[in-house]
């Protein structure tokens, strides 16, 4: 990403997935956008269950659930989940990594490798 990332996710893993809006957004009627309270109400909801849903995994270990996410204002469709650096170390021995999140009935799934991921030698995530 060009823009540096929101403060909350200091000592975070960053993923960014794009071009995905939530399935709520294309069935919305206008009655339902003029109820702001209820819309944000909804929009937590949607992010407490993307949390639940998405989980980074390196190959042998238990996955890591997302304990950060957001929505993305400006773009509206770009969600950023964050991965505790402290519950789960990444190293360089790790083969790859799997990130896999649940949008509706679609399931996000991206590998991570490692070695591909180095800068000066240095794990750069």
């Amino acid at each position: 990403m060009k823009s540096p990332l929101p403060e909350a996710f200091e000592g975070r893993y960053v993923i960014s997935v794009s071009g995905i809006p939530l399935l709520r957004d294309r069935s919305m009627g206008a009655a339902e956008e003029d109820d702001s309270t209820a819309s944000r109400r909804r929009e937590k909801e949607d992010i407490d269950r993307l949390k639940s849903l998405s989980s980074l995994e390196p190959r042998g270990r238990d996955p890591v659930q997302a304990d950060l996410v957001t929505r993305q204002v400006a773009t509206g469709s770009s969600f950023l989940f964050g991965f505790s650096r402290k519950l789960l170390p990444l190293e360089t021995r790790d083969t790859d990594f799997l990130f896999t999140t649940t949008l509706g009935r679609l399931v996000v799934k991206a590998h991570f490798v490692p070695k591909e991921m180095l800068y000066h030698g240095e794990l750069a995530v």
